[in-house]
């Protein structure tokens, strides 16, 4: 199971009672009406920056992270989770300043280290089906430093909400990935490098870049 800072990402096997609950037909009705509730617009933005490729650049980490209540330096070495994106997204409890939000129909492909060699989540090669948990938290927006307040007399966050922890993780979809891995390639002469990224472009090619094995779409 890989998890990062503010946010967890469970094998679709795995998932426990509640989590089906959320998900059930008619719960899945629910989710995909709109408007979307001010939590889960924070983790559509995600979703969406995600499929975007923003978080594979300098600049687009810095794009991505206001919504994180801190973040890490962006690193150009830090492994990137290759996975799919926009995904049903479901308010799972909102208590005082603290939220958790869960997004289901995604796949986890795997992982794509410094030297751009890819590395599958599951033996066969094949994507995870899976549901990632967001934590998220109630800032006051007019702080300098956007301190956490307490959101439990109010009918809600009278702030922003923001997905707890820091954000230091990279991820991609593979069309994305595929992308980036091909202009890594093109400014590299590392002979052992360039032969990982034809090897892992190859791979991300013969994944489907679908919506989640799960998906009924």
């Amino acid at each position: 199971m890989a998890s990062m800072s503010g946010s967890q990402i469970i094998p679709w096997a795995t998932i426990i009672v509640a989590a089906s609950y959320l998900f059930a037909p008619e719960a899945t009705a629910q989710i995909s009406r709109k408007p979307l509730k001010p939590t889960e617009l924070v983790v559509k933005e995600y979703e969406d920056f995600v499929a975007k490729g923003l978080l594979l650049t300098s600049d687009g980490w810095k794009q991505v992270s206001h919504l994180w209540e801190t973040s890490d330096p962006f690193s150009a070495q830090g492994e990137i989770g290759i996975r799919s994106a926009g995904g049903a997204i479901g308010e799972d409890w909102v208590r005082g300043n603290r939220a958790r939000v869960e997004t289901k129909w995604n796949d986890l492909y795997g992982k794509i280290d410094s030297s751009l060699r890819f590395t599958p989540a599951a033996a066969n090669g094949t994507g995870v089906a899976m549901i990632q948990q967001f934590d998220l938290i109630c800032v006051d927006s007019k702080l300098e430093n956007e301190k956490s307040i307490d959101a439990s007399v109010n009918e809600g966050c009278s702030g922003k909400w923001k997905l707890a922890g820091r954000q230091q993780s990279r991820a991609a979809t593979i069309p994305m990935a595929i992308r980036y891995v091909t202009e890594m390639r093109d400014k590299t002469t590392n002979p052992v490098v360039r032969n990982n990224a034809d090897r892992t472009i190859d791979t991300l090619k013969r994944l489907s870049p679908g919506c989640g094995t799960a998906s009924a779409c």
